[in-house]
């Protein structure tokens, strides 16, 4: 298991007294992601951020890095970064696109909507969200299908034409409590689900992209209830 730490990310304060470093923001992330002029050691955990009490799937764990104060067990808000440290990638998505826009979609008569992340780095491809797998509906009820990779489809800048963005989530959830309160005893062991499962049964998923060549930002290029 990967080890979190919590850090202050500093940078040099340009309109203050030479030299003055400022705190920019305070973050849980993986220690040797960052060089050591960059972040000051604040907190030290063995714990991952799920346990941490981060709404954050399994299948995000290690690359989703949390931004800001105000994360909790209700919502996270994050960047997607890969392991090897790079934050850009290029995006493919299955869906149903109307103009420039994208929806859920149908395959083999089930709805569907699949969106992966190529990193431009070290081309390792991080699956970001399944309608089938994730959230809820995915879940807990199992909604949806999967779709075969090569039905997948690149997913250009809305300016610029660029496949390229970062990309940042939001992920809202009704918390643990709620989770453990609607499964009641399909929760166990020997059972479909676990408590720590909760991560999982979230309930809203905002995905923003920001295309690294022109800099536009589609702030909510995916905003979907899960539920």
């Amino acid at each position: 298991m990967a080890k979190f730490i919590k850090v202050k990310m500093l940078k040099n304060n340009s309109h203050g007294k030479k030299g003055e470093i400022i705190v920019v923001e305070e973050r849980y992330a993986q220690l040797y992601l960052f060089h050591r002029n960059k972040a000051v050691l604040i907190e030290e955990s063995d714990k991952n951020k799920s346990e941490a009490g981060y709404p954050i799937p399994k299948h995000l764990n290690d690359i989703l890095i949390p931004m800001g104060t105000d994360n909790n067990e209700n919502r996270v808000d994050g960047v997607v970064r890969c392991l090897c440290g790079c934050e850009t990638f290029s995006v493919s998505v299955y869906g149903d696109k109307e103009g420039q826009d994208i929806y859920v979609g149908e395959y083999n008569n089930d709805s569907a909507l699949m969106i992966k992340a190529e990193c431009t780095e070290c081309h390792k491809t991080h699956l970001i969200f399944d309608l089938s797998k994730h959230g809820w509906n995915g879940f807990v009820c199992h909604d949806g299908v999967t779709v075969p990779d090569d039905e997948l489809f690149p997913w250009p800048c809305k300016k610029c034409s660029s496949d390229v963005h970062h990309i940042k989530l939001t992920i809202i959830s009704e918390g643990k409590e709620d989770y453990v309160d609607n499964l009641g005893d399909d929760i166990g062991d020997g059972k479909e689900f676990s408590e720590d499962d909760w991560v999982e049964a979230f309930g809203w998923i905002t995905i923003s992209l920001t295309c690294s060549h022109c800099g536009f930002n589609d702030e909510r290029w995916i905003d979907y209830e899960t539920m």
